[in-house]
């Protein structure tokens, strides 16, 4: 169908989150596309290979489109929002408020960036997820899902963040972990290394779970905790006391015990002084046994 939009001579200099600055200038549509009329004044690019003049894509108010960033498909910019370096808007997503996105970022799908936030680096802003207040979303992180970033959050590294997943406050997602399923982290609250956080678990207050970790199942860590590789060795103690306290308060016997599970007479006594690697699946059937549940934490293998 040709152009959809011209180049008017309505220009200005803008300063970019990088310190550098830029001369761009108003667009103005040629023809009737989506929402916008003919002969509409919309908001500015550097060039006019920054908007596609495919689809409904558009830039509108004095929203900034500059250097090789690309806006496609049927994708908007508005307000005061800056796409920058060679920053990808694509397919539904939206850009607004004083929102940046800039490097080599891409939003798609039916996603949204809003509010301050900035989205940098290699990451990626797709499906449903929102990235909103004055949040941070930088280096490989991708956000997914209807996964939503919010007030003064962070999510970088390698970080996933998605399904309905909610991070929160001055909460920082690094490394290569993984957030998913209804998983809320906020406040002061940090996810590092290799973790893996799902199933409804919530992380607040200053806490810290870090390292080869999953949580999973209504976990709630709070205040000061910190859970980490070196927590789970730690913990072998206390899980061979409660085991040794609940088996005397049932009147079994070590070996009754061994029996009733299937796990070794040996093995139980190693457990029970807390020298025994045990696994998901053997604590599993010991707690069956004996009547108790387990709230699931464990060390990814």
């Amino acid at each position: 169908m040709g152009k959809k939009i011209d180049i008017t001579d309505e220009k200005k200099m803008v300063a970019l989150s990088d310190g550098t600055e830029r001369t761009v200038y108003r667009i103005k549509a040629l023809r009737d596309f989506g929402d916008v009329k003919a002969g509409q004044l919309g908001g500015f690019v550097e060039k006019e290979s920054n908007l596609s003049h495919d689809g409904n894509c558009f830039v509108y108010d004095d929203a900034v489109v500059c250097d090789d960033a690309q806006i496609s498909q049927s994708a908007i910019v508005k307000d005061s929002a800056v796409i920058m370096n060679n920053a990808k808007i694509e397919d539904y997503a939206s850009v607004m408020d004083c929102a940046i996105v800039r490097d080599n970022a891409v939003i798609q799908n039916y996603a949204k960036v809003q509010g301050e936030a900035l989205v940098a680096g290699n990451s990626v802003v797709e499906d449903r997820a929102t990235v909103k207040g004055m949040s941070y979303v930088n280096e490989e992180a991708k956000i997914s899902g209807s996964a939503i970033v919010m007030d003064d959050a962070v999510v970088k590294g390698s970080a996933i963040v998605r399904d309905k997943s909610v991070i929160s406050g001055n909460a920082k997602i690094e490394g290569k972990s993984i957030v998913q399923d209804y998983v809320q982290i906020g406040e002061n609250a940090a996810v590092r290394g290799n973790a893996w956080i799902k199933g409804n678990t919530m992380i607040k207050g200053n806490a810290i779970v870090e390292g080869e970790v999953t949580l999973k199942g209504n976990v709630e860590i709070a205040n000061d905790e910190i859970i980490d590789s070196q927590h789970f060795m730690d913990v072998k103690e206390r899980i061979g006391t409660r085991i040794a306290k609940v088996r005397n308060y049932r009147g079994l016997s070590t070996r009754q015990l061994a029996e009733k599970s299937g796990i070794s007479f040996p093995n139980i006594g190693k457990l029970e002084r807390g020298t025994y690697n045990i696994s998901i699946e053997i604590l599993d059937k010991l707690c069956e046994q004996l009547g108790l549940e387990i709230q699931l934490v464990e060390i990814k293998k």
